[in-house]
């Protein structure tokens, strides 16, 4: 009897997971609400997770919280962009909190912060790989591909040393930009073919600052859907209005985390839907 009544309880776990967590066919791209900095939590179709820098703080763990299941402990795969603090800092508080399978990032030149040392710490017990070592990441499936990019020399300006994120499922294509700022962009347009042609959704390099999101990029990229992570009322002003005027005259579909909260980006591979914590106009 004992034995019967705990597999009618393993049971209703498993029915209750399978309804409240189903496995999906979508892509979700999850833009956190951390404030003044960056943290994307990208979920594959079928179920790997990638988070993509870590915010200033510990604030990311309460949104991974939110949007991973309550049993997750886990991440299949972690990159830092780069080693701003506004990228780094909560990093530290998700490889301390998270069994994290793999690490991506790059080399930093002359970075000697408290955060960056505590960083390289922690890689030394966690696989890690250069960009220069995995240049792309495919599902067993081959139906999403991440192609991942850098500028081709370890520049003193850490933000044009981002690794940046090109993302194909189906007919829609992403791109995840970092800190990136005009020089790594003109530099991609010259030497990628993936920014050769228009893409779907555009997370906007450095939180829609006047350094990045140049004209001559965006016209090649023309995004349908512009994403920008910033904090409300951060003290860099960020975005710049002269950018966020730049992909409105291109018609692109603007959400901004200051004002709209988590920001969150679902595809079939088609068609690609947004949903947001706070329905503000833009």
């Amino acid at each position: 009897m004992q034995l019967l009544n705990l597999l009618l309880t393993l049971m209703t776990i498993v029915v209750w997971i399978a309804v409240f967590y189903p496995k999906t066919n979508l892509l979700t791209l999850r833009v956190l609400d951390i404030g003044q900095g960056d943290s994307l939590l990208l979920t594959l179709p079928e179920g790997q997770t990638i988070l993509i820098d870590g915010g200033p703080d510990h604030t990311v763990i309460e949104k991974l919280g939110t949007y991973l299941p309550f049993w997750e402990h886990s991440l299949d795969v972690f990159v830092l962009t780069h080693p701003h603090e506004d990228h780094l800092s909560g990093a530290l508080d998700v490889l301390n909190t998270y069994t994290v399978e793999g690490i991506i990032s790059n080399p930093a030149k002359d970075e000697q912060t408290a955060s960056w040392k505590a960083w390289n710490i922690k890689l030394a017990t966690t696989k890690h790989m250069s960009i220069q070592e995995i240049a792309s990441i495919h599902t067993e499936d081959h139906r999403v591909t991440l192609d991942l990019f850098s500028g081709s020399e370890v520049q003193k300006n850490q933000n044009n040393n981002s690794i940046v994120l090109g993302i194909t499922f189906g007919e829609v294509r992403m791109t995840l930009m970092g800190d990136a700022e005009v020089e790594l962009e003109k530099e991609l347009l010259q030497t990628t073919s993936f920014f050769n042609s228009p893409i779907t959704v555009l997370k906007t390099g450095h939180h829609g600052s006047q350094t990045s999101s140049s004209t001559a990029f965006l016209e090649v990229l023309h995004p349908q859907i512009g994403l920008i992570s910033c904090g409300i009322n951060n003290k860099f002003n960020h975005p710049y209005p002269e950018t966020v005027e730049r992909l409105k005259k291109l018609g692109t579909a603007l959400y901004r985390t200051d004002l709209q909260g988590t920001i969150e980006v679902m595809t079939d591979g088609n068609i690609v839907e947004v949903a947001t914590e706070k329905e503000l106009p833009i």
